[in-house]
């Protein structure tokens, strides 16, 4: 969904930022050494998923009573048939539950498991339509961070998977729009408790682009224009993980507005990584400003890239839920091979 710029009419939900206590450290690996732009702009995403993804189980009033129809289902299941036809988006599933009996076979992916299972058909009072009690979605829509954009207009962002609610696998998506963002406001990150930055879609034509890729290192596409830093207007060269080290760096990010500024961070600790991973370093937020605005780490900061010696070395992608102040980041080495 986009909205005209002069209207803020909805406020869109930040695509999760994970949250996590593990610490890590070790050694280093060699990577390679091209060059991007850098981003920290905010940028809008609606990624299509491959199915129809179940985000919750509602209890249906039928003649019976209040009953839950859901059977063997969990969260973050993705839908791909109902009684052998593909289902592909939520009118695709609508209408299978209309042509139901009193029960429905259910093809679900489960990470890279497929389940079988029946589920009931139930008549809800007192529309007396037919429910099977699954709350489903068949897109994400968020704000996230660009991270980095190519000569050829190619693009990374966020530095993981997005995701809705808690579900811990990468979602397949068949595709998905990019568009420009505008943030709004910032609930600040305090001990057990994420932040959050707000944003609404802007209809424009920045940021406008295509999502053809969606993994552990996060959502990656083709712009329609190129995008620079107002800070950075050149390409940084790509740090090898070797040339990362324990100390000061900076991250870009957009905290309010449209307009990244750059913040003091500290390198903590670095993970012994030698082929592609995430949480390759620990970082914490040292800079009062930030600080002062957000808490530390918050989502929708997902993807802001880390700067150290005037090279792109990572990009910002979890928050410590018991101090935002530190979080991980994925080593922009990684990231820049996808």
């Amino acid at each position: 969904m986009r909205i005209n710029k002069k209207i803020i009419a909805v406020v869109v939900m930040v695509l999760v930022l994970a949250m996590t206590v593990m610490p890590i450290g070790g050694q280093i690996a060699s990577a390679d050494t091209n060059k991007v732009y850098v981003g920290g702009c905010p940028i809008g995403l609606e990624l299509q998923i491959d199915g129809v993804m179940i985000i919750g189980q509602a209890n249906t009033l039928t003649e019976n009573g209040s009953a839950s129809l859901s059977a063997n289902v969990e969260n973050g299941d993705i839908i791909q048939t109902a009684n052998g036809v593909a289902v592909k988006t939520v009118k695709d599933l609508q209408n299978a539950v209309k042509n139901a009996d009193e029960k429905m076979l259910l093809q679900l992916g489960r990470g890279d498991d497929v389940i079988h299972t029946y589920i009931e058909v139930k008549r809800e009072i007192p529309t007396n339509e037919k429910k099977i009690g699954l709350i489903v979605k068949d897109i994400i829509q968020g704000v996230g961070t660009l991270t980095f954009i190519r000569d050829d207009n190619t693009f990374g962002a966020l530095g993981h998977p997005a995701s809705i609610g808690k579900s811990k696998n990468v979602t397949r998506v068949k595709g998905g729009d990019t568009t420009n963002c505008l943030i709004i406001g910032v609930n600040k990150g305090q001990k057990g408790k994420c932040g959050e930055l707000k944003g609404v879609f802007v209809n424009d034509e920045k940021m406008k682009g295509n999502v053809t890729t969606h993994n552990k290192f996060g959502v990656f596409g083709e712009l329609e224009k190129g995008y620079v830093n107002p800070l950075y207007a050149n390409p940084l060269e790509v740090a090898s993980i070797g040339e990362v080290k324990i100390g000061k760096a900076t991250i870009l990010s957009t905290v309010d507005g449209k307009i990244p500024k750059e913040y003091d961070i500290e390198i903590i600790q670095k993970n012994n990584q030698t082929s592609p991973q995430d949480r390759g370093m620990v970082i914490r937020i040292v800079d009062e400003e930030l600080l002062e605005k957000t808490g530390g780490i918050v989502q929708g900061m997902s993807g802001s890239p880390i700067i150290q010696n005037g090279k792109f070395v990572g990009a910002v992608t979890h928050v410590f839920v018991n101090d935002p102040t530190r979080g991980f980041g994925l080593f922009g080495a990684f990231m820049v091979q996808n």
